[in-house]
């Protein structure tokens, strides 16, 4: 299909493409304390695991359980 063709899945491809393409210089920026960021996210989604840490388990498997307390993975 050509460009500006009425497929709206084609039309939505090409406005994510483009939105991509304005981000692509801020992807090589360094982002401060990124590490921290990531390492509080990974924990949402693991469970202890041995005497000394935790292990990454699948959404359904951490997450589902939280649902029933209304706290998201069991943890505030």
């Amino acid at each position: 299909m050509k460009e500006g063709s009425s497929n709206p899945w084609l039309v939505t491809a090409q406005q994510i493409d483009a939105r991509i393409e304005e981000l692509r210089p801020e992807a090589d920026r360094h982002v401060v304390g990124q590490h921290v960021i990531s390492k509080v996210l990974l924990k949402r989604f693991a469970t202890p695991f041995g005497s000394h840490g935790l292990k990454l388990v699948p959404f359904s498997s951490c997450c589902l359980s939280g649902l029933e307390d209304g706290v998201f993975a069991g943890r505030a």
